[in-house]
């Protein structure tokens, strides 16, 4: 999965809110080989690999895992400390019972919630009470795309979403997203922004430890679901 490309507006998304927070923007994209001239291309694309470099040494150089899109910085270290405690869990339900904990101990950005209904599961996200409103789709895109791609981790499952929802107008890159979540056909100017999934699958066992997360959390395309 390494040969697959990123479209240039996930670039753009990285770099937003570089410049302002005073970072060498051209810098940033020459450590990640990518070109500055590249930036506004709207057919452009870059390797994967490229992107994730760009996306590691920008939130190095900002010390911010949500790149500025917050109110405040997201220190670094909070995905690899929730990643570490959830690989004691025994199930998916336990697991993502932890990562919403986590994240609601934490002061801004997007608040994770597992609620269950029925038949379905939905793990959905929202901007915590005193956060900047409304938060740019890509802070949605960024956190709902790496929850995916972990409980895909956590359980060797390739598919278990049905749905995922968004509660904003559908962007001009829409299209990718069906990419970003396995080919769901994603809900825009919903009620709300979730990963919906059958609740049986809250049952399902963890199948990763800690060795296999030093893999995980070292190499970001060595698990993309």
């Amino acid at each position: 999965m390494k040969d697959f490309s990123i479209p240039i507006y996930f670039v753009g998304a990285v770099i937003k809110h570089a410049a302002e927070r005073g970072c060498n923007v051209k810098r940033l994209l020459q450590r990640a080989r990518i070109s500055p001239r590249l930036i506004g291309e709207n057919q452009v694309l870059v390797s994967a690999e490229q992107f994730t470099r760009l996306q590691s040494v920008t939130m190095r150089e900002l010390e911010d895992e949500m790149l500025g899109y917050s109110a405040y910085p997201s220190k670094l270290g909070q995905w690899s400390a929730v990643c570490h405690w959830l690989i004691s869990c025994k199930t998916l339900g336990q697991a993502l019972k932890r990562y919403c904990l986590f994240y609601d101990m934490v002061e801004y950005g997007l608040k994770p919630s597992l609620q269950k209904e029925s038949e379905r599961a939905y793990l959905k996200f929202a901007p915590r009470v005193g956060e900047i409103e409304p938060l740019d789709p890509y802070v949605y895109e960024l956190s709902m795309y790496t929850a995916h791609r972990l409980i895909c981790w956590l359980t060797e499952t390739r598919q278990p979403v049905e749905a995922v929802t968004f509660d904003y107008p559908q962007p001009n890159h829409a299209k990718e997203y069906r990419r970003m979540f396995l080919g769901t056909n994603p809900e825009f100017e919903s009620s709300e922004c979730s990963l919906v999934f059958k609740r049986k699958l809250l049952e399902l066992p963890m199948v990763q430890t800690p060795d296999t997360l030093k893999t995980f959390l070292s190499d970001p395309l060595y698990y993309t679901c």
